[in-house]
């Protein structure tokens, strides 16, 4: 990808370092849970890794907000609403073994996600509103002249945004906490380039390589 092409931006997605719901492997969308000790020092750890940016933009829970402060310290973040975790509805703070049994979340999984979540959100109004908030991003990005800038935000918002871009799988695009994503895209938004930004932590590394030149 060359450096000279004037009219392309990027975009850096950073899943947020790991909360104590993580580390139970708990559904957790709309609780704001701060990042646990082990997720400070996960982000810690990385912290040489991260790429600069011009720009911070940020879901408004407590994780995200801890993550890109930790990151990009001195740099204020602008939140976006939108890119909130997806609604869990009744599996909100639960996990597997604590749902296997319902039917509604045998009915979800037997589905991949496709079906509404009771009392949660669809992944239809999930992946607009998503994808709605990384527009908004672009737009302000572009209006201010940035090229390259962070996103910090959730696992699910993360593969919600680059399924769609790539327009490919949801759960291709799953990544760990305190990894994510660079894009690269032009001026219309359209995607030219993915790469994983942590390669050994991303989940789904190998499924990239189509994307890349």
């Amino acid at each position: 990808m060359s450096d000279t092409t004037t009219n392309q931006v990027e975009i850096v997605l950073i899943r947020h370092g790991k909360t104590e719901g993580n580390k139970e492997k708990r559904y957790i969308g709309r609780t704001d849970q701060p990042l646990s000790e082990e997720g400070i020092a996960g982000i810690k750890e990385n912290l040489g890794r991260y790429p600069s940016v011009e720009k911070v933009y940020a879901s408004p829970m407590k994780r995200t907000r801890q993550t890109a402060e930790l990151i990009y310290p001195g740099q204020a973040s602008e939140l976006v609403d939108g890119l909130r975790e997806m609604d869990m509805g009744v599996f909100e703070g639960k996990n597997h073994a604590e749902l296997k049994n319902r039917p509604s979340y045998i009915l979800w999984v037997a589905t991949r996600g496709k079906i509404s979540i009771p009392g949660g959100e669809s992944m239809k109004d999930f992946g607009k509103r998503t994808m709605d908030a990384f527009i908004q991003v672009l737009g302000d990005m572009q209006a201010e002249g940035i090229k390259r800038s962070a996103v910090v935000a959730h696992g699910g918002t993360i593969m919600s945004i680059v399924s769609q871009l790539a327009d490919d799988d949801y759960y291709k695009y799953m990544v760990n906490n305190g990894a994510g994503f660079r894009l690269t895209l032009d001026d219309d938004g359209k995607l030219l380039d993915l790469k994983p930004l942590l390669k050994e932590d991303n989940c789904m590394q190998d499924a990239l390589e189509e994307l890349e030149d």
